[in-house]
């Protein structure tokens, strides 16, 4: 058996390759991933998703692994009632430590096809404080703030590339039109 001797114990090469593939994945969902899902997503849609959908599919991934093991891994009635504890935890475990990981993944399967367009009218209001001008997008269910300043940077980067007048160009009161997508999963995005 090859592998590497650390601490006086051997590890074998496979699970060595097993978990660097797993650090490789993790790195690439977190400095990849999860700021193109910033960048393209409001934060009120990301929530939406997390309350609405992520745990469904958490529960998907977890069932279908439970129903492998307990049906082709488990042989008697004690290693049965081993996997429905093992089960339960690690659904538990899951919820609170991989529910952002797939939020990403699933908010970025869900840009890999537009399925249609979606118009939205903000109503622009803005302040002028201290020589700032700070600009809040109002819309029927959506409200785009100072805070979300990634996504009015998105939304001028795309008026840019339209020909259309920056945000802070723009007089209070006015409206502007905002042209979501909205992808595989139906959860519109930016792009």
């Amino acid at each position: 058996m090859s592998g590497i001797q650390i601490f006086k114990s051997r590890i074998d090469s496979k699970k060595i390759i097993f978990y660097l593939l797993i650090l490789i994945l993790l790195a690439f969902i977190n400095f990849y991933i999860k700021p193109l899902i910033k960048k393209e997503y409001l934060h009120e849609d990301i929530e939406k998703f997390n309350s609405n959908v992520s745990w469904k599919i958490n529960l998907i991934i977890w069932g279908c692994i439970f129903l492998f093991v307990w049906i082709f891994k488990a042989k008697t009635i004690q290693s049965r009632a081993e996997s429905i504890l093992v089960f339960l935890f690690l659904v538990i475990f899951t919820f609170m430590s991989f529910t952002g990981i797939i939020t990403n993944i699933s908010l970025y399967i869900n840009q890999l096809t537009i399925q249609e367009k979606e118009r939205e009218v903000f109503l622009i209001l803005s302040n002028n404080i201290k020589s700032e001008k700070y600009i809040h997008l109002l819309g029927n269910e959506i409200s785009i703030t100072v805070y979300d300043e990634k996504n009015l940077e998105k939304i001028d980067e795309i008026r840019n590339k339209n020909g259309l007048k920056p945000l802070n160009e723009i007089s209070n009161r006015d409206t502007i039109n905002i042209v979501f997508k909205k992808g595989l999963l139906d959860f519109k995005y930016l792009k």
